[in-house]
């Protein structure tokens, strides 16, 4: 899935301004975003914004996989600051609570086999609910068969995404804040031969309003016929959910939609509900591909409406 390369030139102003001819080539959806704008700009062309389940575990790398999670890019994905305290365990346990069975070896949080489960790290600075966020991790898996790992937040332990694997390797989730939380849990307990380390753990804020859908059977389809990519659900209930800021309920918003060869739609419209259903919203449909979706909380000037609507219709293959 080709990403269009973006070419920044001199300021904002210059780029919506008559010097730029062809838009579709110098501008990014994130481009549009001012300091303080919100939205979300949804881009199904753009590679490595797709994910298999709601918890971003599995990038969508080839036609007719389900899309649990598509990151909203109004924001640029640019990652927070660091929120975990020694997550690399080079202050040996600072910062961590380790229940019974857990123990620091070679630098590493070792797990033994037939123990509590429970390895609880203190954040730096809480997570704020409504916020997504994005957590790393290295596992070493040397049990004798597949490991379970279930990541866990707040001192309830609420569990944000859980996996069974057999391979050692670098992973990475993403997560919604349904709440504030102060604390992340990492869950190892069962089967009862887990053993294995833990090391590299980070959680950072992920800014955007990201589009999710927790239930597997409900999730829509990555398309692509090699040109033009698009999501493509059943017609009946497959959808994803993105909720929008509260601020974002009564203002004059504008609305863009690029649907696979057809003209591109862009109005000023508003909201009576942060919560979209992009299913019924955008109509997934067989046959009917969405291949960009993009809302930003003002007026567009003639300009950028202008170069919105080239690129909007850039994805849709006009």
């Amino acid at each position: 899935m080709p990403d269009f390369e973006v070419v920044l030139i001199d300021g904002l102003s210059a780029k919506f301004g008559p010097h730029v001819s062809n838009p579709v080539a110098y501008f990014a959806f994130a481009d549009f975003f001012l300091p303080g704008d919100q939205g979300v700009a949804l881009d199904m062309t753009s590679a490595g914004v797709m994910f298999q389940e709601y918890y971003g575990l599995t990038p969508v790398t080839a036609a007719n996989q389900p899309v649990g999670l598509m990151l909203d890019q109004s924001q640029g994905l640019v990652l927070g600051p660091e929120l975990v305290t020694n997550g690399d365990f080079s202050g040996g346990t600072t910062g961590w609570i380790l229940d019974s069975g857990w123990s620091l070896q070679d630098g590493q949080l070792y797990f033994a086999p037939n123990s509590a489960s429970l390895v609880r790290g203190i954040l730096s600075t809480p997570c704020i609910a409504g916020r997504w966020y994005e957590t790393r991790f290295k596992l070493t898996n040397i049990a004798s068969s597949g490991i379970r790992i279930i990541l866990r937040v707040g001192t309830g332990g609420t569990a944000v995404f859980g996996a069974y694997t057999y391979v050692s390797g670098e992973y990475r989730a993403i997560f919604y804040a349904s709440d504030d939380f102060t604390e992340v849990q990492f869950d190892l307990g069962y089967p009862p031969n887990n053993e294995g380390y833990l090391d590299n753990i980070s959680v950072k804020l992920l800014p955007g309003n990201h589009a999710s859908i927790t239930t597997a059977s409900l999730r829509p389809l990555y398309k692509t016929d090699g040109t033009l990519h698009w999501l493509e659900g059943d017609g009946v209930d497959d959808d994803l959910i993105v909720t929008l800021p509260a601020s974002m309920v009564g203002p004059t918003l504008t609305i863009g939609v690029a649907l696979k060869g057809l003209d591109a739609v862009v109005i000023q419209d508003t909201l009576t509900d942060p919560v979209m259903h992009l299913g019924p919203q955008l109509n997934f449909n067989p046959g009917v591909g969405v291949a960009a979706y993009f809302i930003i909380d003002r007026a567009l000037s003639t300009e950028e409406t202008a170069a919105l609507q080239a690129l909007l219709n850039a994805r849709a293959g006009l």
